[in-house]
């Protein structure tokens, strides 16, 4: 039986179930500033997708939106509730937050080959590279993957 998950924007309130997602799901996680910046941010809206009874965080994404773009700035998905489908859910709602936004953007890990098929499937395309832009375990750097998906449809 699997419990129906509902989406909700992230206030300050969520802080330590969302650094408790983000250490559990990355290798070099965000700083607990960068949490609460994301947070409380202008620019910026966290989404989650939350159990009925509010107390367990499934996943996560963070966007950061400007003018006529956004950038997902962050995803993670609890372990328990990967291969559901729930990040791609976080990216296509994350429009409806950013309304006059016409094109997306995101970076990825060169390594992150199941983010990298999802962000394909979704349409992103590469548009560029960050050398050596992410630590890695192995005491060096790999490149990031700049992706970016531009809507076709009228925006507004």
């Amino acid at each position: 039986m699997a419990e129906k998950l509902t989406l909700h924007v992230l206030d300050e309130s969520y802080f330590e179930r969302l650094k408790q997602l983000e250490q559990g799901s990355h290798s070099h996680p965000w700083s607990d500033a960068n949490i609460m910046s994301a947070l409380s941010g202008n620019r910026t809206t966290v989404l989650g997708l939350l159990s009925p009874n509010l107390s367990e965080l499934a996943a996560y994404a963070v966007f950061d939106g400007v003018v006529d773009e956004m950038t997902l700035q962050n995803i993670a998905v609890a372990k328990a509730f990967r291969r559901r489908g729930l990040a791609e859910q976080l990216i296509t709602s994350s429009w409806q937050y950013f309304p006059a936004a016409k094109t997306q953007f995101l970076e990825v890990r060169e390594s992150n080959r199941a983010a990298i098929n999802l962000y394909d499937k979704l349409g992103f395309v590469e548009v560029g590279v960050r050398d050596s832009y992410y630590p890695c375990d192995r005491k060096g750097r790999e490149d990031a993957i700049i992706m970016a998906l531009t809507r076709l449809d009228d925006c507004n």
